[in-house]
């Protein structure tokens, strides 16, 4: 974790220093990619929720660990490194997005990893006091880590607008942008499987006010009671 605040307590009293927290509401955030996660997650954490991000986690995981490294050199071979001998991670995303027996492997090597670094987080916001904490995870559903939260909410737009923001934020093609989109549970099974959809079409404003509504739910329901 990279910060050990407590969320904000002018807005959650009932999360008091030194007092111990034997129950905290999980929340997995997901959705498609480029549907704008990080909209909200931004938004949370100016509420001053903490939020736990799958992958940065993988981010860290893939510069740190050197048993990864070495799996994926073994698997790829020397040219997923850049000119720092560091790994490439677009080199990899270009890889495993064009075969569905890579990004299998991937998985497989990277989700064990990420899941036991996020219960460790878990556990530490709830040692220091929280109670409520989001974990932005893209890959909730095909990684099952469902059973780690007690609510989910998917971020979402029309298929169109996904291909064009995935295309303006990564700088690729449309044809790279529907493979990683097809890599992933289609976005109808994300939102059928979801307690709470938020729509990312519209505006900021528009998708602020629905955290927004959320949020005071949890204050009534969950996080204050």
């Amino acid at each position: 974790m990279r910060t050990e605040k407590r969320i904000d307590q002018s807005r959650f009293p009932f999360c008091l220093e030194g007092e111990k927290v034997t129950s905290m509401w999980k929340v997995g955030l997901t959705g498609g990619i480029a549907c704008g996660k990080s909209t909200v997650t931004a938004y949370l954490k100016e509420q001053g929720i903490q939020v736990i991000d799958a992958d940065e986690i993988s981010h860290r995981l893939m510069g740190e660990d050197p048993e990864i490294k070495a799996a994926l050199l073994s698997h790829f071979g020397e040219d997923i490194l850049d000119q720092q001998a560091d790994l490439d991670r677009k080199e990899i995303a270009k890889r495993v997005y064009a075969s569905a027996d890579e990004l299998s492997f991937l998985n497989r090597l990277m989700h064990p990893r990420i899941r036991q670094s996020i219960e460790e987080d878990l556990a530490q916001l709830q040692a220091l006091g929280n109670t409520l904490a989001v974990i932005d995870v893209p890959l909730l559903f095909e990684a099952h880590f469902e059973d780690l939260v007690d609510e989910i909410l998917v971020v979402a737009l029309p298929k169109a607008m996904e291909v064009e923001r995935l295309m303006a934020r990564d700088g690729i093609g449309q044809d790279l942008a529907e493979k990683k989109i097809a890599s992933q549970l289609a976005l109808e099974e994300k939102i059928a499987r979801a307690d709470r959809v938020i729509d990312n079409s519209g505006t900021i404003a528009s998708t602020k006010n629905q955290v927004e509504a959320w949020l005071k739910e949890k204050e009534e329901k969950h996080v204050m009671s």
